[in-house]
């Protein structure tokens, strides 16, 4: 990333301090809020307040597409990691770095909720009013919702969850809009099965006639090719009885 770099990145986080050289123009590219904040600086460096692996990481995002940058989570929960990554992201309008960011965050969230890192990321969520938030806060409900169950009654830190739900009234409400349109999904979905079902018969049926119809005329065809002197064997009498069934008759012979 050092080859011809004409730019630093600092990170400043808890009196440590790290630089990553880079390269203006391909950081510039991304986004226009980026490409403002390293033009206003005089001195060749841009001071962002994050710790360095999550500007590691997100530099990484710039360069390849992807981060695979995961450090040791702390107390197990590696999600918030991806959050701090989707954060800093949000604040330079970089929407491949949140879109990938988002991504680990959902899929990391979705194998810890039975851990105290997980209840206490809700709890961090819905404190913070920034707008960064918000998609974070979406993939939380979804998770929630999918495990409600086991969080209320099962999880080890349920007593924590519950006390969660209760003083957090927007998250109480994210939550229960979301167990709404769940129950709603799953009411209509033996309905949704059976009109699916009808109408794979139907097209089943439909595509069978349809490969009868092809197979007489196919059988009609060969008919007129074949040259005879007018005395008919059996086969050719059987095909003629065919050849003069209606399609109705013809699937009912073909079902036998």
């Amino acid at each position: 990333m050092d080859q011809f770099a004409d730019f630093s990145i600092t990170s400043a986080w808890c009196s440590q301090t790290e630089s990553f050289p880079v390269h203006r123009s391909v950081l510039s590219s991304h986004s226009c809020k980026l490409r403002a904040a390293i033009e206003a600086c005089t001195t060749g460096e841009l001071t962002i307040q994050h710790d360095a692996l999550v500007v590691k990481a997100l530099l990484q995002c710039l360069y390849t597409g992807n981060y695979a940058l995961v450090p040791q989570p702390k107390r197990g929960f590696s999600a918030r990691y991806h959050a701090n990554v989707y954060a800093l992201a949000f604040d330079y309008d970089l929407t491949q770095v949140m879109a990938t960011a988002l991504f680990k965050f959902g899929r990391s969230a979705a194998v810890s909720w039975d851990h105290v890192g997980f209840v206490h990321a809700i709890q961090r969520a819905y404190e913070d009013k920034d707008d960064a938030t918000v998609a974070i806060r979406k993939k939380l409900v979804q998770v929630v919702a999918d495990c409600a169950v086991e969080l209320y009654d099962t999880a080890n830190h349920s007593r924590e969850f519950v006390a969660t739900v209760q003083k957090y009234g927007t998250f109480a409400a994210d939550l229960n809009a979301a167990l709404v349109k769940k129950v709603r999904r799953l009411l209509s979905l033996p309905v949704e099965v059976e009109a699916k079902a009808a109408e794979g018969e139907f097209t089943t049926t439909r595509n069978k006639a349809a490969g009868i119809k092809r197979d007489a005329d196919s059988m009609r065809d060969d008919k007129a090719e074949v040259k005879h002197d007018g005395s008919d064997s059996p086969p050719t009498k059987k095909l003629k009885v065919i050849l003069r069934m209606k399609p109705s008759s013809l699937a009912k012979l073909a079902a036998t």
